[in-house]
């Protein structure tokens, strides 16, 4: 998400929609959502 090209597009989103919790991740990483808690993991 903050590589070419989408490191534009991703500032755009991530300012314009600053009211929300957004979390931005990559083709290596996933969400996982626990309850009402969340935590990024990454696949090595």
């Amino acid at each position: 998400y903050l590589t070419a090209p989408f490191k534009k597009v991703t500032e755009k989103i991530m300012t314009e929609f600053s009211d929300l919790n957004l979390c931005p991740i990559n083709n290596r990483q996933g969400i996982v959502i626990d309850g009402e808690g969340s935590k990024v993991i990454c696949k090595d």
